[in-house]
């Protein structure tokens, strides 16, 4: 499994963790037979729709929902088989609000 919070004051605007980590698990698990499950994020998408399901269009307003997107379209790539779970914010605190 697969997944990334960055603590205040980390830096994590280059999606390196996220995207590239991404990529390199989904490989592996690919080589190994394993079926990789990712933790996205709603993130990816910028709220501007009521809804959305598993097909929508990533559209993201933040790096690190830019970053989690990249993600989710390596694995999708590298491990098709993988599974994606798009939570909505899991965790609270001031340094975790979303603005647009």
């Amino acid at each position: 499994m697969h997944s990334l919070l960055a603590e205040a004051g980390q830096d994590v605007g280059d999606g390196a963790t996220t995207a590239d980590g991404a990529v390199c698990l989904a490989m592996a698990a690919t080589r190994h037979g394993s079926r990789l499950v990712q933790v996205s994020s709603d993130a990816i998408c910028s709220g501007s729709d009521v809804r959305y399901d598993e097909s929508a269009t990533p559209d993201p307003v933040t790096p690190y929902g830019a970053a989690k997107a990249a993600a989710e379209m390596a694995i999708r790539l590298f491990a098709p088989d993988a599974v994606i779970a798009r939570t909505s914010l899991i965790t609270g605190g001031e340094f975790l609000r979303r603005e647009r």
